[in-house]
């Protein structure tokens, strides 16, 4: 009876201790639970992750790549731009040896209106088949000049614009948020009992201060365009005192000039200035006046020294059109959808540019 008292006593004392146990654990549990589960919560809905003793935004991993990214795009745009500046030269070359043979051939013209000698006659009409010749060769090789620039293009220029002006942002973003954060007394409660630190990590600021030099040198602005029919039209302000609602016309090396705006601007070409060809969107070929524009401004850019072709004044309903010789100067896009041309250069002071030959 003892043998089995003893046992059952035991039993119901070890029975005890295990409902004791049993019912002490599961309060012991949610004590520390919460507790953890609202540190990463904290981490976690404000963007940051630690990362060995630093707690930071995912933008540093993201800086981090894009400036390894700019790097391979900026070797790549400055060997384009070289390779662009070498072409640029060549169509320069082919419009001045243009420029000289057509004045020569002006100046030929004359003396064979003057002359009686058939023997010098046929020699001045000999010489002037020559030069027209050589002029016909000038307009051949820069035209190939011209296919070879576009074959280069302006995509790798546009892209390093748009990466460093995007990466800028984000980085300016990530550096206010943190300043944000570091007020944050859940934030930084939760940082403290990861036993970690809260971002900016050094890296980042490094990153930070290289992409805002990066960016420093790069000017953009968006200039509302508006459409008649699906031509895009924006304003234009030439030599400083005329304002004018100008066509954009990607596809048009140079800024023309119909004849009663460069009337009314005494914008009167000289004798000397040479003649130009164009074609017409219908197909049609003109004969236009080369010319320079003191200045063309749109927005904040201006850029001075623009040529310019004056167009006959028989197209009495041409619009004046805003071409490459100003276009050239900057990356620029044209967003049909929200009505606006982004435009965008690199170095200088947007409001004075000297168009330099082979300046892009």
């Amino acid at each position: 009876m003892m043998i089995r008292t003893s046992c059952a006593f035991a039993c119901c004392i070890a029975l005890f201790n295990g409902v004791v146990s049993a019912a002490a654990a599961p309060a012991a549990a949610p004590a520390s639970q919460p507790a953890a589960a609202t540190s990463g919560d904290a981490l976690t809905k404000s963007g940051l992750t630690k990362i060995g003793q630093n707690v930071t935004l995912q933008a540093e991993q993201t800086l981090a790549q894009g400036i390894r990214d700019l790097t391979k795009a900026k070797a790549k745009m400055d060997a384009d731009n070289r390779a662009r500046a070498n072409v640029e030269k060549e169509i320069d070359r082919a419009k001045t040896a243009y420029a000289q043979w057509e004045n020569e051939r002006r100046g030929e013209l004359e003396k064979l209106a003057k002359v009686k000698d058939a023997f010098q006659n046929n020699q001045i009409v000999a010489k002037i088949e020559k030069l027209e010749d050589n002029m016909k060769q000038a307009v051949k090789y820069r035209d190939e000049q011209n296919k070879a620039l576009a074959k280069i293009g302006d995509d790798s220029r546009t892209k390093y614009i748009n990466d460093v002006i995007e990466l800028a942002a984000l980085a300016e973003k990530a550096s206010a948020k943190y300043a944000e954060l570091a007020k944050d007394k859940e934030v930084t409660d939760a940082v403290a009992s990861a036993k970690a630190k809260l971002g900016p990590t050094p890296e980042f600021t490094q990153q930070f201060n290289l992409i805002k030099r990066m960016r420093a040198p790069i000017f953009a602005e968006t200039i509302k365009v508006t459409f008649e029919g699906k031509v895009p039209f924006i304003e234009v302000a030439l030599n400083g005192s005329t304002t004018r609602k100008m066509v954009l016309d990607s596809g048009s090396s140079t800024v023309c000039i119909p004849a009663d705006l460069a009337k009314a601007m005494e914008l009167v070409p000289g004798p000397n200035d040479p003649d130009v060809q164009l074609q017409l969107a219908d197909g049609k070929l003109v004969t236009a006046k080369l010319s320079k524009l003191k200045s063309v401004r749109v927005g904040q850019f201006t850029v001075n020294d623009v040529e310019c072709a004056i167009l006959p004044p028989e197209l009495v309903a041409a619009q004046p059109l805003l071409g490459g010789s100003f276009l050239n100067n900057f990356t620029y896009k044209l967003d049909v959808a929200k009505e606006e041309l982004h435009l965008a250069r690199i170095g200088g002071d947007p409001k004075e540019t000297s168009k330099k030959p082979g300046a892009k």
